[in-house]
């Protein structure tokens, strides 16, 4: 109920932030969690960058290769084995 949603979510204890690289182009569209793998997986369109976090917040890598910085991701699914498959905002198809 909305007390119960309240009191969990206006917890400073219960609450998590992950400081993204500041720029002029941040643009976070999308983020995953993967339990079984203790990740975070994180869309930034701006950025053209998938990242990915443990579940403490600390950058484990980076896909920001030349063929990702022309395709601007903006959602994204992750199977049970950690593949992505990431949708383009630009270039309207799947990596």
């Amino acid at each position: 109920d909305e007390v119960a949603l309240h009191g969990r979510y206006s917890n400073p204890l219960h609450c998590r932030s992950i400081s993204l690289e500041a720029t002029e182009h941040t643009h976070p569209s999308d983020v995953r969690i993967h339990n079984a793998m203790n990740r975070i997986y994180l869309a930034d369109t701006g950025r053209s960058i998938i990242e990915i976090f443990d579940m403490n917040g600390q950058v484990l890598h980076a896909i920001s290769d030349p063929a990702i910085l022309k395709f601007q991701p903006n959602r994204f699914v992750v199977t049970a084995d950690g593949t992505l498959i990431i949708s383009s905002a630009v270039l309207h198809c799947l990596y």
